[in-house]
């Protein structure tokens, strides 16, 4: 019997198999169990911490900066990239830093004019070749740049406007009297009105000349004039050039900005078609900054020498990269232009587009255009 007991009890193999794999099953059932139950509880830990940074980026518009939004961010608009992408124009690599800071810091302090008021055509269109002067006045009253506290402003401005004054009938003399009186007022009235550096004016006249014989204030301070003969004793790096405003300098239809193969001339012969193609000599012009002005504003690349004083933001731009830079000997001249081949030409016509708008000028100014650089001007000088 014992025997028969043992025989029943016997192991079985493939009983004893069956029973591992479940076993087996279970434990793996289990695990798959505890590890989702894990993933959810980790799920449900984040997931109020997820929604609060989601709420807190739209609210504050992070979608703007790509990081959750899947829609293809609009690229920087060329106005934006212009400055940063033309570093090789500005003699400055810091150029676009001193700019921002100069837009942020600079503070201006206007004196009176009360004295002078009376002899001013305050209705005077802004037109001419001295209307560069008028569109100064203006768009330095429209500015941020202005402060009624003297001793906040890093420069203070002499309002002498001779643009203003002439077309009243008054004579040369008269007005060069009338500009020494206002100074001498100036001086008389306000303590902090004295000689030193931290003063300038503007002037596009000789009755700017005239009046500052024997006034060291005027003579001390820093000149922005037309051109370098009205001033009495120009400085370079004292004093600065004002870009003459848009005038028409052709007796056609001026060529197109974007037509490089017909390139216009201001003031040279007419049988020279190299130059008539391509480039607007402006060496023998009589009025030189005008010339200048105006090739720019056109789109005809200038002919121009470095040694000349009247180059506007001549210690700013580098202007080897947007003109054609000779001495004033004609044989020279003919023979820099004729070597000029088709590349260069175009390279330099391109970058002449972009410093279009150093000098345009605008009412009320917008950032880095004629005024705006006459400002930055000023500031390097402080």
């Amino acid at each position: 019997m014992e025997n028969m007991r043992n025989r029943h009890t016997c192991h079985n193999p493939l009983q004893s198999q069956s029973q591992a794999h479940n076993n087996s099953s279970e434990s793996r059932t289990k695990k798959h169990v505890c590890v989702l139950f894990l993933v959810a509880l980790v799920i449900f830990a984040i997931l109020p911490t997820c929604l609060y940074l989601y709420i807190y980026c739209w609210q504050y518009q992070c979608f703007t900066s790509g990081f959750f939004s899947t829609t293809p961010q609009p690229a920087p608009s060329k106005k934006a990239m212009n400055i940063v992408s033309d570093d090789e124009l500005y003699i400055s690599g810091e150029f676009l830093h001193e700019y921002e800071q100069m837009e942020r810091e600079f503070k201006i302090y206007i004196y009176p004019d009360e004295d002078l008021y009376m002899y001013y055509q305050s209705t005077r269109k802004l037109s001419g070749k001295y209307s560069n002067e008028g569109f100064f006045f203006k768009n330095l009253n429209e500015s941020q740049f202005l402060t009624t506290v003297p001793h906040e402003a890093h420069l203070k401005f002499i309002p002498i406007s001779t643009y203003q004054m002439q077309g009243k009938g008054i004579s040369f003399g008269k007005m060069a009297i009338v500009v020494q009186k206002y100074v001498q007022c100036l001086i008389s009235k306000y303590h902090y009105c004295n000689p030193n550096e931290d003063h300038f004016f503007v002037n596009c006249h000789g009755i700017g000349v005239i009046a500052a014989n024997g006034l060291p204030l005027l003579e001390n301070a820093t000149q922005v004039v037309c051109a370098s003969r009205f001033a009495s004793k120009f400085t370079p790096s004292k004093d600065t050039i004002l870009p003459a405003q848009k005038l028409q300098p052709f007796s056609h239809h001026p060529p197109s900005g974007k037509d490089i193969a017909n390139r216009n001339r201001i003031d040279h012969s007419e049988d020279d078609a190299e130059l008539n193609k391509k480039l607007c000599p402006c060496l023998k012009s009589q009025f030189y900054t005008n010339c200048i002005a105006a090739s720019i504003l056109y789109g005809c690349v200038p002919v121009v020498s470095l040694s000349e004083l009247d180059l506007p933001f001549k210690d700013t731009l580098d202007w080897t990269k947007f003109s054609v830079t000779v001495t004033r000997n004609e044989d020279l001249l003919q023979y820099t232009v004729k070597d000029i081949d088709n590349q260069t030409f175009t390279k330099l016509h391109n970058n002449l587009l972009k410093v279009q708008k150093h000098f345009t000028w605008n009412t009320p100014p917008v950032r880095f255009d004629a005024f705006h650089m006459v400002m930055y001007e000023l500031w390097k000088r402080i």
